[in-house]
Order: C-alpha cells, then sequence, then structure tokens
C-alpha cells in the first residue's frame, strides 16, 4: 500500500485533479463503485478510486476528497478475501 500511495501521490501532483479524477471510476457514478459511497442525491462523487482482486486479495486504491475539499490519498489491501 506504501508504494501505491506514492505513486497515486506523484500522479494527483503531476496531472492534476481534473484529469486525473476523470480516468478514475467514481463512487456512485461509474465503474467498479458505481454502487458505493454514493452520498446524497445531487452530491458530487467524493470518492475516485480503482479496486483490484487477486487469489483472495482485494484492494481498493485512490483519493477521497472531504467537504472542506481537501484530497486525502488511500491504499487498502484485505488478504483472504473469499466472498464477492
Amino acid at each position: 500500500p506504501r508504494t501505491t500511495v506514492a505513486l497515486l501521490e506523484k500522479l494527483y501532483r503531476e496531472v492534476g485533479t481534473e484529469k486525473l479524477f476523470s480516468l478514475l471510476p467514481a463512487g456512485g457514478v461509474s465503474g467498479t463503485i458505481s454502487g458505493w459511497y454514493a452520498g446524497v442525491p445531487e452530491s458530487q462523487p467524493y470518492v475516485f478510486a480503482k479496486t483490484g482482486t487477486l487469489s483472495n486479495v482485494h484492494c481498493l486504491s485512490g483519493y477521497v476528497v472531504t467537504k472542506k475539499g481537501k484530497t486525502l490519498i488511500f491504499s487498502f489491501m484485505h488478504n483472504q478475501y473469499t466472498v464477492p
């Protein structure tokens, strides 16, 4: 996860949020996280992330935009993930 966060931080600094967030699935809106992190109706997406699963390991890495507009970078890896 540390390496993934370091890579995401570099992308964030070099690409900028508008382009970067347009390339990632948005919570409640698109891609593999369209059913997650929807927020209230009429709100903007606040999670932009990519999922991945391989041999009972589920990963979610990306960005969260707080209510105050601060962007946080995260990477979560869950081992022994045996159910969809």
